[in-house]
């Protein structure tokens, strides 16, 4: 079973700003709560498993103080390359998630909660999906190309009977087409992808694209393209939005840019393309279903791909700006803390040369 994925580039959150009086930055460790939703989504329950954003939190609480050892300062300690508790990073205390409390301790508290998860059917369901399938990935931008380059291998695609175990492969990669999104490019991806799943080459197609709704409302999407399930109603397989530390600063920049934080209102718009081709009349079609769906899917299809690498786009601009204001606040921060360090010396000089001079002045 093969499946066909196109990936436009990630749009990574800028970095928060923490930094001491001095301009240096200072570590700073919390919860994880990318780990946690990593884990619930792609490891364990799915992306319909049923839990909340509360349970992201709770579980990425439950899972502080899991490391690896070999660290240096205050996280030295355990094995290099092994697991490790730290018991002084962990957050203690009852957690609850999927609505059950767990009271345990340190470790097994974790423990707890990973081995209720693996129980649950819902992870049995999303798991038996997920074996014996070759992924094939399209890259779209240099950032998501270097990022999945390292993970996995570039090969051309498979045929229809080619055997061998199952495998994740880059079959091909698009780099420096974003500056100017053009249609041709999406056109051309889309012919591609319909005559392989027309030649039964791949079964399933999938766009992972950043959905930008506005500057504080980004999720990042995996929307399955083919085969069509329900006309008109996105099949989405997977989705990961912004944290709320990542909304306060996209919040925050936009505030400080005067960007319009509210999406745009389409309900009318939705309601209209609702409404077309559903009147009860009987249509006569001078082709075929057949013909016509053909000449359609194509166009359909490089749609689709089209709207992703806009919304992407769109993301990260929305990235950059939120960036540069994160950038402009910490040159102002250094600034301020570098100009009250010039003043103190330099009060202390004048105060100095004062105390040398009425000093000098008193011994005659």
């Amino acid at each position: 079973m093969d499946e066909f994925m196109i990936s436009p580039p990630k749009t990574s959150p800028p970095a928060p700003r923490n930094h001491s009086r001095t301009g240096a930055p200072k570590p700073r460790l919390g919860i994880n709560e990318n780990l946690a939703r990593e884990i619930l989504e792609l490891h364990t329950l799915g992306v319909n498993g049923g839990y909340s954003q509360a349970d992201v939190t709770s579980f990425a609480q439950v899972i502080t103080g899991w490391s690896i050892g070999g660290g240096r300062g205050r996280l030295a300690g355990g094995v290099p390359g092994r697991f490790y508790f730290r018991d002084n990073l962990h957050q203690p205390g009852p957690k609850v998630l999927l609505g059950k409390t767990y009271t345990e301790q340190g470790v097994r508290q974790g423990e707890a909660v990973l081995a209720d998860l693996a129980r649950r059917p819902e992870t049995a369901r999303f798991i038996a999906t997920k074996s014996d399938k070759n992924l094939e990935i399209e890259t779209i931008g240099r950032k998501g190309r270097d990022f999945l380059r390292r993970r996995y291998r570039a090969t051309d695609p498979r045929k229809a009977d080619a055997q061998g175990p199952p495998q994740t492969t880059i079959v091909g990669e698009q780099v420096g087409v974003l500056n100017k999104v053009d249609f041709a490019l999406a056109s051309e991806l889309s012919e591609r992808i319909v005559e392989r799943y027309s030649n039964e080459g791949i079964d399933a197609v999938y766009l992972l694209y950043n959905e930008f709704k506005s500057v504080i409302a980004q999720r990042l999407i995996v929307e399955q393209v083919l085969p069509i399930e329900q006309i008109g109603a996105p099949a989405v397989r997977m989705a990961e939005g912004m944290t709320e530390k990542e909304r306060d600063r996209a919040l925050e920049a936009a505030r400080e840019a005067g960007v319009g934080i509210r999406p745009a209102d389409t309900h009318e718009i939705d309601a209209a393309a609702a409404k077309f081709a559903t009147a009860p009349v009987d249509y006569i079609y001078e082709q075929s279903p057949e013909e016509l769906f053909r000449s359609l899917l194509p166009k359909y299809v490089a749609i689709q791909v089209f709207r992703g690498l806009q919304e992407s786009v769109a993301a990260e601009h929305a990235a950059r700006m939120t960036a540069m204001d994160a950038a402009t606040s910490n040159a102002t921060d250094m600034i301020d803390s570098l100009t009250l360090a010039m003043n103190r010396a330099r009060q202390a000089k004048i105060t100095k040369e004062i105390i040398e001079i009425v000093s000098g002045a008193a011994a005659q």
